[in-house]
Order: C-alpha cells, then structure tokens, then sequence
C-alpha cells in the first residue's frame, strides 16, 4: 500500500521524502505560497484534495481549478458530502465535465450501507477505475475510533465485492491501527493519506504503543496548532516507518 504523509509546511521538506505520492489540500495551495511552491515544484504523482475533512465542506469548483492551475495535479478528488450520496454523484458528474476522466479520484458517501452501495455503483457506472474511502463513512465523528473504523471495513468488504478485479480503493487517513491490518485487502486497498504519524510524533507518542487521537477535530487541525519551532522529527520517524511496516503486512 503507498502512504502520502499530510504536514505542516515547516515541515514538508523533512517529511514529503519519506512519502510514495503527493498529497495536496487545495485550500492551503490557495492561502499559503510555500506550501504552492514547494508542491508546485514536485515531480511525483499529484492528487489535489478537496479539503472538506478540514473545512467541513468541499473546495468550490473555482477554487478547485485555481488550485490545480498551481500545482498541476494528476488527480484532482471530486467534492463529496458526508452521508449525502446524490450531492456527491451531482459533484462527480461536474468534476468530470471539468477535469476529465482521467484526472479524478472519486469519493464514495452515504448515510447507510445501501446508500454506500448505490453511489458506488453510480461511480463504477461512469468507468472510474478507483475509489476513495473516507475515515468517517456511514459514521459521527462524535462516535468512537472503533466504532468508525469496523464502518469503513464494512464498506470496504462490500466495495470488493461489487467491483472489478483490476479496481483500486485509497483510504482517506485511518481511525485505529487494526483497522489498517484489516484493511490491507491485497492489491485492492492500495494507497492512504494520513497525518497522524507526524502528529502523534511531535507529541513523543508511538503509533505502537500509545492512544490514538479522537476525530472530532481533523488530524491537519491539530498540526496547525502545535508548536514546530524546535520539534524533534524521531517519533514521527518511527511512526512512519511502523505506519509502513502495517500496511505492508507486517
């Protein structure tokens, strides 16, 4: 599975080298130019996120083409509702008029699992080839780590047996370790964004041995307020490297 690592911008040159691809909140390229620059400049594999776990809403369509303007990404993730399959289809519909096929990374919603099932199918109806899964489908962020993290396994089980053998799923960030040794279904699951292992580990704390955060603030949030001044990177290191260590299997 490839790992693309969300960070602040002190922290992007120390952090991106050790992630597979790029991954690029739209709002950030539009509100800070060292964060443009520096994904500007990249040349590995761009998708541009639609920032709704941290707005709470997704990027509009103008912003989203400013922010791929910038940054020039390869994927651009269409905007999605939580729970709201029809909004997310009609977004879907419009990211494609814009973007084009190949350049967009859908998001499957819904407020229950047949409301999973029907927006995916819609997805698979426009010959999209992958899929992402939010952390929080089907679930309250007010709800516990467990409980959103056996949803979105639920969802996935369901997602691999209604799609083709060739069909990818990237998982939008993770709620519990178990949940990614339970979801490291093969070649299917086959990429995630996350920020918690740079968060945890600013903190001195261990992906291997300590709690967890709760969701009910999203992860790149809580980044943006900690202190980065004299941060010592050792912990997010090593949460990076056993991050890698699960999704590969081990």
């Amino acid at each position: 599975m490839k790992i693309a690592l969300e960070c602040p911008t002190s922290l992007l040159g120390d952090i991106q080298p050790l992630a597979d691809f790029d991954w690029i909140l739209a709002h950030l390229v539009l509100q800070d130019e060292e964060y443009a620059d520096f994904y500007r400049k990249s040349k590995r594999l761009k998708v541009l996120d639609n920032s709704v776990n941290e707005l709470l809403e997704p990027c509009n369509f103008a912003d989203l083409e400013r922010a791929a303007d910038v940054v020039r990404p390869d994927l651009v993730v269409s905007p999605d509702y939580l729970g709201e399959e029809e909004l997310t289809i009609e977004a879907l519909d419009a990211s494609l008029d814009i973007f084009g096929k190949n350049s967009i990374l859908p998001v499957v919603q819904g407020s229950s699992l047949p409301s999973v099932e029907r927006c995916f199918k819609e997805i698979l109806s426009r010959g999209l080839p992958r899929v992402a899964v939010p952390y929080d489908i089907c679930c309250s962020r007010e709800e516990s780590p467990e409980a959103m993290a056996a949803s979105r396994l639920r969802v996935v089980n369901r997602l691999w047996e209604l799609a083709p053998s060739s069909f990818q799923v990237h998982l939008l960030g993770f709620n519990t370790v178990e949940e990614l040794r339970k979801q490291s279904i093969g070649k299917f699951v086959n990429s995630i964004d996350t920020g918690v292992p740079i968060m945890m580990g600013h903190s001195g704390h261990l992906l291997d041995r300590d709690k967890l955060p709760d969701k009910k603030t999203p992860t790149y949030e809580k980044m943006a307020n900690l202190d980065y001044g004299s941060v010592e990177l050792a912990c997010s290191y090593y949460n990076i490297a056993y991050l890698r260590k699960i999704v590969n299997g081990g």
